[in-house]
């Protein structure tokens, strides 16, 4: 044990964080990040909102709300929302088509 007033040494370095997913949605999300493929920023992507299920595609955009053909995820601004539901652009997952 620690000193008194002092948090043990495992206590200081375990960290615990609530997730607002499931333990089988944090495998995908870390195989998906470490997969080499998914380093590959050459490539256009595919989003989709958890909600709906709306598809964003970064080779088409979305010109019938300002986001141009091209625009990579990382630029589309922070204040769009999905134009199915509304749901904020932390709402949407990259998927593989």
């Amino acid at each position: 044990m620690g000193k008194p007033g002092r948090p043990s040494r495992l206590r200081r370095n375990s960290a615990y964080i609530r997730l607002p997913f499931g333990r089988n949605r944090l495998a995908t999300i870390i195989d998906h990040c470490s997969d080499p493929k998914s380093a590959d920023v050459s490539e256009a992507k595919t989003w989709m909102c958890l909600i709906c299920g709306w598809i964003y595609d970064e080779a088409t955009g979305d010109t019938e709300h300002g986001i141009a053909p091209g625009t990579a995820w990382a630029d589309v601004p922070m204040n769009w929302t999905c134009p199915e539901c509304g749901a904020r652009k932390e709402d949407f997952e990259m998927v593989q088509i």
